[in-house]
C-alpha cells in the first residue's frame, strides 16, 4: 500500500491532549468519544484556529488515527450539542496504549 499523504508528526500539544482525552475517558468509565467530547472538555482553547477562525479537530484526529492511537468504531451517533441541531458524528475509540508515549 503506498501512503499519498503522511501528516506531519503530532505536536506535544496534540500528545498532551490525547493523554487529557486518555485520562477523560477512564475516570468516567468511557470506552468511546466522539468531537462532542473534545468540545465538551473544551479542546479548542488549546488548539489553533484557521483562516476561518474554525478550530480542526478533524485534523487532530485524522493524525491521532493516521499514527494509531485511536481507531473507528464502525458506528456514527446523533451530536449531543444542541448548535449541531443532530448531525451524525463518527465515534472512535483509543487503541491499546503503546510504549511510544
Amino acid at each position: 500500500m503506498t501512503v499519498l499523504f503522511k501528516p506531519q508528526p503530532l505536536s506535544p500539544r496534540e500528545l498532551d491532549l490525547l493523554r487529557t482525552l486518555r485520562t477523560h475517558l477512564h475516570l468516567n468509565h468511557e470506552v468511546t468519544f466522539t468531537v462532542d467530547t473534545l468540545r465538551q472538555l473544551g479542546f479548542d482553547r488549546f488548539m489553533p484556529r484557521d483562516s476561518l477562525e474554525r478550530i480542526n479537530y478533524g485534523n487532530m484526529i485524522g493524525k491521532w488515527h493516521f499514527y494509531g492511537h485511536i481507531e473507528r468504531t464502525g458506528k456514527t451517533v446523533c451530536s449531543t450539542l444542541e448548535s449541531n441541531h443532530g448531525h451524525r458524528e463518527q465515534e472512535w475509540r483509543i487503541k491499546e496504549k503503546r510504549g511510544e508515549e
